[in-house]
């Protein structure tokens, strides 16, 4: 199963800030993962929510490895809604993550892209 890598680039655990950064990012019409919880969960579960998922991922940062199901992708196919439903050419596929794995992929965006503006700056 395609699995997406979520490695940190810095020496930082993740805080609070970035976290809610990576939430409020999310869109809220997208589809969950295998666990079912939407975007608009995380995003309205305010302050309180933020504090236990930063809690979470710097434990899997303190740890060095995020779990599987975090990972986890599930390839669904969707019809096109045009063309005859037996030709495979007619859908097209979406990878579904679950939206804890979608923020930290966020994360780890954020973290390479500062990670290569401070190899920049530092040649």
């Amino acid at each position: 199963m395609p699995q997406a890598d979520i490695i940190y680039s810095l020496n930082v655990p993740p805080s609070e800030t970035e976290t809610l950064q990576a939430i409020s990012q999310m869109s809220s019409g997208k589809a969950p993962g295998s666990d079912m919880i939407p975007s608009k969960v995380y995003k309205a579960g305010g302050s309180v929510l933020v504090d236990k998922v930063t809690q979470l991922f710097q434990s899997f940062w303190n740890q060095g490895s995020i779990p599987q199901e975090l990972k986890d992708m599930s390839i669904v196919h969707l019809y096109k809604r045009k063309g005859n439903r037996q030709v495979y050419d007619n859908y097209r596929s979406i990878s579904l993550l679950s939206i804890a794995g979608k923020i930290l992929k966020i994360m780890d965006a954020h973290h390479q892209c500062a990670a290569k503006i401070h190899l920049f700056f530092k040649i």
